[in-house]
């Protein structure tokens, strides 16, 4: 049986003569990284977040979760401590069951807020505020578009016309 040419290491050969372990590392790395030895952990204290007044402990990349979750998909608050007031307007009420916006009844999800209102949130800064929805291009329609510029009614149209015509618009 073939072993790892990898020197002190006696694990089984599996592939381009190296052990499992060595080659992943090569497949990882471009390296067998020898002068570490298999099943070491990286143990190293995380110390607290990089970004400037958080006090919380580092996940990644010396951020803590919530910094490097919003690095990660890209979030231009990602440098904003989390709590603060002008960048994460404050949550009216905590109430588990509805949502704090007034006037609406449906259950929070997060945040305070329903689905509905947290997603306009993250969409535009502001719980209340709607994004625009451009009008259908037929002429004469206004209703809002849903595809291909058109509303549901017409895109639908367009989709069962005989293959080679032109939409009406």
């Amino acid at each position: 049986m073939r072993i790892c040419t990898v020197p002190d290491c006696d694990r089984p050969h599996v592939a381009k003569g190296y052990c499992r372990a060595h080659y992943y590392r090569v497949k990882r790395h471009g390296d067998p990284q020898a002068h570490i030895p298999i099943g070491q952990a990286k143990l190293k204290d995380p110390g607290p977040c990089e970004i400037e007044s958080c006090a919380r402990m580092a996940f990644a990349r010396g951020m803590c979760k919530a910094h490097y979750g919003r690095r990660r998909r890209g979030d231009v608050r990602a440098e904003v401590p989390i709590g603060d007031p002008v960048a994460e307007p404050p949550v009216v009420t905590l109430d588990p069951v509805g949502c704090s916006i007034e006037g609406c009844e449906r259950p929070s999800e997060a945040r305070g807020w329903c689905h509905s209102h947290y997603m306009r949130w993250v969409e535009t800064d502001e719980p209340l505020r709607r994004t625009a929805r451009a009008a259908c291009s037929v002429e004469g329609c206004g209703r809002p578009v849903t595809g291909r510029g058109m509303c549901r009614r017409h895109y639908q149209a367009w989709q069962r016309r005989p293959s080679g015509t032109e939409p009406e618009r």
